[in-house]
């Protein structure tokens, strides 16, 4: 009986572990890595018609605000360091305002696929990149791959999802941009 018990309290803890850990602050303080050095945001742009392959991820930036535009972008790797308001501003649009983690690029597919059958019309894209974009806290971590991106927005605005992950890619295009100083 006792085990059972024990079970049972065990189980639910876990429960409350794991809803604790899909909960979104209402704040913008979002916990970091103990370890400054940790990788806490990654975006990279995967296949296309890029002009070759790179081993790094176009941006990082780690828990102590370091953002590293890497040399795929067409240049020297460049780095520079973002203020913890400005990191904590940052996982705020991307968490909270885009909605990030609930972002399910199965769910889209399904609904960009209703939205043709409904609309009578297919549309294929090829030799696209696929945009690649992951959050890794302690509290969470979750990571989204989506195959034409640009494309897929634009011609699917009704979908939300899929709009707040080009919302999210495009903020982090804008702050390779202004690391590598290119104007806006």
């Amino acid at each position: 009986m006792k085990v059972l018990l024990m079970l049972v309290l065990l189980g639910s803890s876990i429960n409350s572990i794991l809803a604790a850990e899909i909960d979104v602050p209402a704040s913008p303080d979002y916990w970091l890595p103990a370890a400054h050095k940790t990788e806490i945001i990654r975006f990279d742009l995967l296949g296309g018609m890029l002009r070759e392959p790179h081993s790094q991820p176009l941006l990082t930036i780690t828990a102590d605000g370091l953002l590293t535009v890497s040399a795929a972008r067409g240049g020297a790797e460049t780095s520079q360091l973002l203020s913890q308001s400005e990191l904590q501003a940052l996982l705020h649009f991307v968490i909270a305002e885009q909605q990030f983690l609930s972002i399910r690029p199965a769910e889209i597919s399904q609904q960009i696929s209703q939205l043709q059958r409904q609309q009578g019309r297919f549309f294929a894209v090829a030799d696209a990149p696929t945009t690649l974009i992951r959050i890794d806290l302690p509290q969470f971590r979750h990571s989204v791959e989506f195959y034409a991106l640009d494309l897929m927005a634009g011609r699917f605005p009704e979908i939300e999802p899929l709009q707040n992950l080009l919302s999210v890619q495009t903020r982090l295009q804008a702050l390779m941009d202004a690391a590598i100083g290119k104007p806006q």
